[in-house]
């Protein structure tokens, strides 16, 4: 543990798992495939320049030492400029195109299709404004569709070498120039921080783990099976890193890894204690779990099951909001152009254009079946699933969400918004809700 972890020639693993889960498919999947964004785990792959938000200016102002900051830091500060909330970190709509002929594509009608993708091509560009490279890569997506390439693009990007320290540099841009994912931990962090005062043990079982006098912490850390021998490698990675800040900070620590499809985990896989106080923390990342589209009985369900078994003080849940699950193939693509023209539009104003890429695109409109991964529910369907599956919704503390609302004003571009609805924080963008948040506790039978 002593040693110094090699992150420029470690790969980053995080695709794999997903790559596993479209490929278990019936012969019908084999007909389209896709890709998979990066940003779940660890943030848009944006390398390069990029623009830092000082607290003391409402907009971006150039900053160019901060393209290459990590260069020349070891590992160690690596992480800590990327992860801890340090000084190093300081920032932790135009109209869609036209949808018109989706019919041809979702008939795999391949003649008038092409004609249309031709004119498209026309129009669009990787290197264009926000618009002409959105429509590049739906357009990119529409021809895998029809071509039935799906499978064989998402397997190459899942065996893409990308290192880990790459993704760490990607994910300190993104940090810096959106603040989704360091609000949202800082909500998950506070919320936690709040009721676990006063407690002298406590069990945090993070679906979809990633690195984020103190009471003795124990963690379950879960994620779905990666490819080959070692299926459990990612969350024994995050094992070692977690142990490394614990010594430390002197928290006393313990470990229990577990990679397996989250609908099959039984509560003897996550030795519970009783005289712990119990977190359920999971972050945007049921959206891979399947649900009653794709098997009758949903492992989304089963999952929510699960979590009120274990009888959570509280299950800390956020969601990506987004409406591009059905399983018409029309409506999901209209629902796609909608929400992806806010993202472009964002990243248009924060992220230089040149290391931008969606590779969500390709898995939402070239597949189908089991091939297809990414399933969004807006933040409203899932407080009916959630209350369908026994828990009741907590009130938000106040004082966090003026924390977060007051540090996006300060330290962001001026249309990122923070707001509420129902016991929801709302992240998002220009009146466009991307992210939700909100805590859960299980209903006694």
């Amino acid at each position: 543990m002593e040693e110094e972890e090699d992150l420029e020639n470690r790969p980053c693993m995080l695709q794999d798992s997903l790559a596993l889960q479209a490929t278990e498919k019936s012969f019908y999947d084999v007909l389209s495939a896709g890709q998979q964004l990066i940003q779940h785990t660890c943030g848009q792959k944006y390398l390069g320049r990029y623009e830092d938000f000082s607290d003391s200016v409402e907009g971006p102002t150039s900053s160019k030492h901060l393209a290459s900051c990590s260069e020349g830091l070891d590992q160690t500060e690596l992480y800590d400029t990327t992860l801890l909330c340090s000084s190093k970190n300081p920032g932790f709509y135009s109209d869609p195109p036209c949808c018109q002929n989706t019919d041809a594509m979702a008939n795999y009608d391949t003649r008038i299709a092409h004609d249309k993708l031709k004119l498209i091509r026309l129009h669009c560009s990787p290197y264009g404004e926000a618009t002409e490279r959105m429509a590049h890569y739906f357009a990119d997506a529409l021809e895998a569709r029809l071509a039935g390439t799906g499978i064989e693009l998402y397997t190459a990007f899942a065996k893409r070498t990308i290192s880990a320290a790459d993704i760490l540099k990607a994910f300190q841009v993104y940090v810096t120039a959106c603040p989704f994912r360091k609000m949202s931990n800082i909500f998950a962090n506070k919320s936690i921080g709040m009721l676990t005062r006063e407690a002298t043990s406590i069990h945090i079982i993070d679906f979809g783990i990633l690195p984020s006098g103190p009471p003795k912490l124990r963690v379950t850390g879960i994620d779905f099976p990666q490819p080959g021998f070692r299926q459990a490698e990612r969350v024994e990675e995050t094992r070692r890193r977690l142990a490394k800040y614990c010594k430390r900070f002197n928290v006393p620590f313990e470990y229990n890894a577990i990679a397996k499809k989250w609908d099959s985990i039984q509560l003897e896989d996550l030795k519970i204690n009783r005289d712990e106080m119990l977190v359920i923390n999971c972050l945007y990342r049921l959206i891979n779990v399947p649900d009653e589209t794709v098997y009758e009985n949903s492992p989304r369900d089963d999952v929510l099951r699960l979590i009120k078994q274990i009888k959570p003080d509280v299950f800390l849940h956020g969601i990506v909001n987004r409406a591009y699950n059905s399983t018409f193939f029309v409506t999901r693509f209209k629902e796609a152009l909608f929400h992806f023209s806010s993202l472009f539009n964002m990243m248009e104003a924060t992220v230089p254009r040149e290391n931008q890429e969606s590779a969500e695109i390709m898995n939402i409109v070239a597949c189908e079946g089991t091939a297809r991964v990414e399933r969004p529910e807006p933040y409203k369907q899932w407080q009916l699933r959630n209350q369908r599956a026994g828990f009741r919704q907590l009130p938000l503390e106040q004082d966090i969400v003026k924390e977060v609302r007051a540090k996006v004003q300060r330290r962001y571009h001026k249309d990122f918004l923070v707001d509420e609805d129902d016991y929801w924080m709302l992240q998002g963008w220009k009146g466009r809700v991307i992210y939700a948040l909100s805590c859960w506790k299980p209903v006694d039978d």
